[in-house]
């Protein structure tokens, strides 16, 4: 069931690139008002967000959302807690996803064949 979220504006906290077990990630804090409340949120895409051992595709979305900048937050209307910066699955972590199935696909094959099962 698609979410149909509610755009609202907020500032951007904190925007820094973090390496944390080889893998580089961009860290981004914003705040946003909802109906008179106060929020924090540090979600940029629905779901996981692809990290790498490199550092340019963290330090482009660290770019991208700069300390003090304004922003639109797409908020859950249910729950104005469930903040992201870009209400999307991540791109690049589908593309693994269907990569990393299919290898994991031909090395089952493989072995079924291998064994006679095939």
């Amino acid at each position: 069931m698609k979410t149909a979220y509610r755009e609202v504006l907020g500032t951007v906290l904190r925007s820094e690139v973090r390496l944390g077990w080889n893998l580089y990630r961009a860290a981004i804090e914003y705040e946003y008002r909802v109906d008179g409340a106060s929020y924090r949120g540090d979600k940029i895409t629905i779901g996981p967000l692809l990290q790498f051992n490199w550092s340019g595709p963290a330090r482009r979305l660290v770019k991208r959302y700069p300390v003090g900048s304004r922003v639109t937050v797409f908020i859950d209307p249910a729950d104005a807690h469930r903040a992201y910066l870009q209400p999307r699955i991540d791109k690049g972590f589908i593309i693994f996803a269907i990569v990393f199935l299919t290898v994991v696909a031909f090395v089952l094959i493989g072995f079924l064949r291998g064994s006679g099962v095939l």
